[in-house]
Formats: structure tokens, sequence, C-alpha cells
């Protein structure tokens, strides 16, 4: 089962935006850069979506060290 995928889709100024998603159970989720408000990550190329994807993929949690 496919964990990451990249939805092709049109913008409201009408050019291909790539949006990558990742599967949460059964549902497929769009991520988001989580500064104030939270705001859709989006590509205007393959390429930059397919490289945003890899580096999701071989992303390390941070380890807490607690005292």
């Amino acid at each position: 089962m496919k964990k990451f995928r990249i939805l092709e889709k049109h913008d409201l100024r009408g050019e291909n935006c790539f949006i990558p998603q990742y599967r949460k159970m059964w549902m497929w989720m769009n991520f988001y850069e989580l500064e104030c408000f939270p705001k859709l990550i989006k590509f205007y190329s393959l390429s930059g979506a397919k490289e945003f994807l890899n580096k999701q993929k071989t992303f390390n949690k941070p380890k807490i060290h607690y005292l």
C-alpha cells in the first residue's frame, strides 16, 4: 500500500500545481506549513514535489532527552 502521492490540480490562476499528500488510515491528507496560519504546501513543478516527498521519507523524528 502506498503512503505518499502527488495530486495534480489547477489553482485559481489556471496553472498546474502539484500537491504532495500522505495516507493516514484510509484518507489522503495534505502537507501544511505550520507557521502563524496553516498554509498548504504546493509546487508548480513535479520535480519539486518529488524532491519534497523524498525528504519526508528520510526525515528522522527529533530525539527528546528528559532530565
